[in-house]
């Protein structure tokens, strides 16, 4: 069981400048919020040595509603954390520790639209991959900007109805995660197919962790429907998050299950994950009925 945190939440709305906000008093109140988020995180730290672990955030960011469809995060090389919908291929550039979007931009000219359920940074280029399993090639464009891209599929739209995109360094393929399976795998495992990113993509043998293995560990979940996944940069290890049965997992790039647990806190619909390079899991939700929210956890502790 995990301890209630002892310090109030942060709860704090993200909201453009106030009328007459001068950008210096705008900048200290987000310079704040930073050292605030920055305090709480080592505060976590230290009674997580303790032996006092907790499930609550750190930070909680509100969202405005025109980011209600927040369907993927991913974290770029150089720490830069990117968001996007699953209706269209505008993709935001939030700032996780003071809560304020930097910017945005588009995904071809005209926008693409479909069905986007993955994001994932590799080098200096953006992949996104719609429920098909189809992925498009890009790279950060400037704000307000679009860019061009690639598409490439490997065949897989009738394998799985995907959800959630990382990528493996040591193999260099794409990891595509399956929110319901079809006939080429067990229906009630944790399965991931793995693709070469290019024109000429190739999918390799999935990754398959079954039901009995992830009871074993103590999930005791009639089905696995990946909902995200994400590399943990500081193991090489990916977590594994099923919303609908508000699952989290660790397996290795091989697909050995490390541990397996809930997603911590409380969510209507998580969507999208990601691990910053101190071990914080940031989690993004639907607006589901609500509003969209960001939640940062000190670490990814299952």
């Amino acid at each position: 069981m995990r301890a209630a945190a002892g310090a109030a939440l942060a709860f704090v709305v993200m909201a453009a400048c106030s009328p007459g906000e001068s950008a210096a008093a705008r900048q200290a109140a987000l310079d704040g919020r930073a050292r605030e988020v920055r305090a709480r995180a080592a505060g976590a730290d230290s009674a997580m040595r303790g032996g006092k672990v907790s499930d609550d955030p750190i930070a909680l960011w509100i969202l405005p509603y025109h980011y209600a469809e927040i369907s993927a995060l991913t974290l770029a090389p150089d720490g830069r954390l990117f968001a996007m919908g699953d209706e269209n291929s505008e993709i935001w550039q939030i700032d996780w520790l003071r809560g304020v979007v930097l910017g945005r931009f588009t995904v071809g000219d005209p926008a693409i639209q479909a069905d986007f359920e993955g994001m994932v940074a590799v080098d200096s280029a953006l992949y996104l991959m719609d429920s098909k399993g189809r992925i498009y090639r890009t790279v950060v464009g400037p704000d307000g900007g679009t860019v061009p891209y690639d598409e490439f599929d490997a065949g897989l739209g009738k394998e799985c109805e995907f959800e959630g995109l990382s990528y493996d360094p040591a193999s260099s393929l794409l990891l595509l995660g399956c929110k319901h399976v079809g006939k080429g795998a067990p229906r009630d495992a944790l399965v991931i197919y793995r693709v070469s990113p290019g024109a000429r993509a190739t999918a390799s043998t999935p990754i398959v962790v079954p039901r009995s293995a992830l009871n074993a560990a103590g999930g005791q979940w009639h089905e696995f429907s990946v909902s995200e996944l994400t590399r943990d940069p500081r193991t090489g290890n990916f977590l594994v998050m099923a919303a609908l049965q508000r699952a989290l997992v660790e397996i290795t790039p091989s697909g050995q299950l490390v541990r397996a647990g809930s997603i911590p806190g409380h969510h209507r619909q998580p969507e999208g994950a990601a691990i910053t390079p101190d071990g914080r899991l940031i989690v993004a939700d639907e607006a589901a009925g609500d509003r969209p929210i960001i939640s940062v956890y000190p670490s990814t502790g299952i």
